[in-house]
């Protein structure tokens, strides 16, 4: 008696890859054009980070929500109905990718030794800021502001949690982590920071699944990037 083979779910795994070349798509499009890009910004004496600017305005955005809209995946623009038990998911959101990240730091061991590898503007795209004038540096930070405070992770967060972890579902309870992951490695240009970003996107994750609602991992997100715009700032100013 022959033996016939074991059925395969192919529309499930096509399914699957399609997934992941979604997260990764963008960030790696984006990344391929702001590399080269930043390195000529550099070599200028310019700080890379307007070539990061640009990418992210021109390319990775637009990118994200055109598959969004393809995907009849655009999240409402009506105002989000925020009551205390979604304002306190976003507090605990928050709580927890500002504390993870820190796990980070022992576990970065494992890339420290590809640093010397990356040149020095693409672990700082802040650098040459500082020698700007005055009335340029405040408009870059500005810009950085609004693109990486509050527009980047909105949209981030409408392609990644409000679209993409839904269809990781097959996946079950690996379905954060995953989605996390492929989150960190969509950020091309910051491959020294891999383990830091998938600690600070889990929470984001998790809320999402647990609330159905996006509102928690964008407040969440937006102050994250917020605080560490101030933080920058706060340098360039002293």
């Amino acid at each position: 008696m022959s033996a016939h083979p074991a059925p395969t779910d192919r529309p499930a795994r096509t399914r699957l890859s399609t997934t992941v070349l979604l997260h990764l798509l963008p960030g790696w499009v984006a990344g391929a054009i702001y590399l080269p890009l930043g390195a000529a910004l550099h070599r200028a004496g310019l700080p890379p980070v307007w070539g990061l600017l640009l990418v992210t305005v021109a390319v990775l955005l637009p990118l994200e929500l055109a598959l969004l809209w393809r995907a009849g995946a655009l999240p409402s623009l009506r105002r989000p109905r925020a009551d205390a038990r979604l304002l306190g998911a976003a507090g605990l959101t928050l709580l927890a990718s500002a504390v993870l990240p820190g796990l980070a730091v022992p576990l970065e061991g494992v890339t420290r030794p590809l640093l010397p590898l990356l040149p020095g503007w693409v672990l700082d795209p802040a650098q040459g800021l500082a020698a700007l004038p005055e009335s340029l540096r405040a408009l870059t930070l500005a810009a950085w502001l609004v693109v990486f405070g509050f527009a980047g992770p909105t949209v981030e967060e409408a392609y990644f949690r409000g679209w993409l972890l839904g269809r990781l579902s097959p996946l079950g309870r690996a379905a954060a982590p995953v989605n996390a992951l492929l989150f960190a490695l969509y950020h091309l240009w910051q491959p020294q920071h891999v383990l830091r970003v998938a600690l600070t996107a889990l929470p984001l994750a998790v809320a999402r699944l647990r609330t159905g609602r996006l509102l928690p991992g964008v407040i969440a997100h937006v102050t994250v990037n917020v605080v560490a715009w101030g933080l920058l700032a706060l340098s360039l100013a002293r």
